[in-house]
């Protein structure tokens, strides 16, 4: 979907720091911070939009898709916010 994996990996670190601009935002209004995950992985998808009148959907299929869900899932779980597939070994 971004084409390469670098441009993924700055997509997620532009996520990470509006996330951190957000949760200071929570934090000092007493609220709790909330916490996101990237998971980027590379390989080939089927990508379709399905519209009628009132609604548009878009949706991507295929093993790296459930992967990249994966790998984000992880994050939630180790505290980290962007994780790469094996294999992509662009810099963090």
């Amino acid at each position: 979907m971004f084409g390469e994996p670098q441009a993924a990996v700055a997509a997620a670190r532009d996520m990470a720091e509006v996330m951190a601009g957000f949760n200071d935002e929570r934090r000092s209004a007493g609220e709790v911070p909330v916490a996101i995950g990237v998971g980027i992985a590379r390989g080939e998808v089927v990508v379709a939009t399905v519209a009628t009148a009132e609604r548009a959907a878009y949706a991507c299929l295929g093993a790296p898709v459930h992967r990249a869900v994966q790998l984000a899932a992880a994050c939630l779980t180790d505290g980290q916010t962007m994780r790469l597939d094996a294999g992509l070994s662009y810099p963090v």
